[in-house]
């Protein structure tokens, strides 16, 4: 599995716990969703609780936890398979061990959280959560999951709806440069005869570049969903005024996405980046519009 390269990718220190890539291994692990805890262990040390996750305890077989993260920002990479961390609950539909990462940073319970670990576990969140695929809704605190409500309390005195956002800002950032994307263009050049060609091109230029940040990625999807749309839309009866408003927004799209295009040739990032950003405001409008057209 990835669990190596995503600590990796934090920058922060790194543990290979032996025996990592075959613990908590079960058939049917799959998961979708990310589950912080604290350990509620000892008070001194980075990670005194390292063996209780690794191995379990009495009334719990380990691994208890994919990931521990200590208190100087060392990510412990514990286990590649289910671990026993989520217990009874359920987050975005999912219910089980079998569906989760389970990360336990170290923390009594009460104490302050040092500036290191929080940037090392928010980091290892985000980066759990590029290779799941998941946005960062599939991120939850132990005590968001555990039912019934109030039954846990960890991780003690984060603010998870505040946290989400940190780690959806972490996944925003990985935005390919322009140069980046014109290296691809230049060996896979544009051969545009009509704007819908342009869109499609695009679009496939911009998978091709392993663009994962959303608004490229809503840009990418509006772009094909508009290029395959178009042609029978022109065939709708457009006096709905929602219809209309849709029609309006799609010539929108398709102009700031041809701009972009344009922009990635000339090398200009305010440009490309400001044509994606209009593209996806436009793609909002257009996903409106359609909900209110009378097709």
């Amino acid at each position: 599995m990835w669990l190596i390269e995503a600590a990796d990718a934090t920058g922060h220190p790194v543990v290979i716990v032996d025996g990592w890539g075959t613990r908590g291994f079960e058939t049917g692990y799959d998961p979708h969703v990310v589950v912080t805890h604290h350990t509620a262990g000892p008070s001194t040390g980075d990670m005194p609780s390292l063996g209780i996750i690794t191995n379990g305890r009495s009334d719990l077989p380990g691994p208890l936890s994919n990931y521990a993260v200590g208190r100087s920002g060392t990510i412990y990479v514990v286990a590649s398979g289910k671990s026993n961390n989520a217990g009874v609950g359920e987050w975005a539909g999912f219910d089980s061990n079998y569906d989760t990462v389970g990360i336990e940073p170290e923390n009594t319970g009460s104490e302050a959280w040092p500036a290191v670990q929080i940037d090392a576990l928010q980091r290892l969140e985000a980066e759990i959560l590029r290779r799941l695929g998941e946005p960062a809704s599939m991120l939850c605190g132990h005590k968001e999951w555990a039912t019934p409500p109030g039954r846990k309390t960890d991780p003690h005195t984060i603010n998870m709806t505040t946290r989400r956002a940190a780690v959806a800002a972490l996944l925003e950032d990985d935005m390919p440069t322009v140069e980046e994307i014109h290296a691809y263009l230049q060996a896979n050049p544009l051969t545009v005869k009509k704007v819908t060609d342009e869109v499609t091109l695009f679009a496939d230029a911009a998978n091709k570049a392993g663009i994962r940040n959303t608004v490229w990625r809503d840009a990418v999807q509006g772009a094909e969903e508009v290029g395959s749309m178009k042609p029978l839309l022109r065939n709708v009866n457009t006096r709905t005024e929602g219809l209309v408003d849709f029609m309006a927004a799609t010539e929108a799209t398709l102009a700031e996405i041809l701009e972009a295009v344009q922009a990635i040739d000339n090398s200009d990032n305010a440009a490309l980046l400001d044509g994606i950003t209009n593209a996806n405001i436009h793609l909002v409008a257009i996903r409106t519009a359609l909900g209110s057209a009378d097709i």
